[in-house]
């Protein structure tokens, strides 16, 4: 069942993304970091964990490695294409200056 499965993925993600931020300073911050050490291999294998679980989201969706290219692609153009329109509120609109 799609839903089932997707609504799965998406906690197992957000889960593996909490164990990522875990692994950076500065996420607690009542926490004293003065001694953190970054655990480059540790946070590479979090990364790993939120893309399997990505991936597993996609083949539920029949998605090949060609579709997600192709959405990825789209939406990437289109959220530049967003950017650079001030329709879509991400820049500021010049002011109209007022006749004296």
């Amino acid at each position: 069942d799609k839903t089932k499965w997707t609504k799965e993925f998406i906690i197992c993600i957000m889960s593996e993304c909490t164990e990522l931020l875990e692994q950076l300073p500065y996420f607690k911050h009542w926490k004293d970091y003065s001694d953190f050490k970054t655990n480059e291999k540790e946070i590479k294998f979090e990364i790993i964990d939120i893309l399997h679980f990505f991936l597993s989201l996609c083949l539920v969706w029949g998605m090949t490695a060609g579709d997600i290219l192709k959405y990825y692609t789209a939406k990437n153009q289109h959220n530049f294409k967003r950017q650079e329109d001030p329709k879509f509120g991400y820049i500021k609109k010049k002011a109209k200056k007022r006749k004296k």
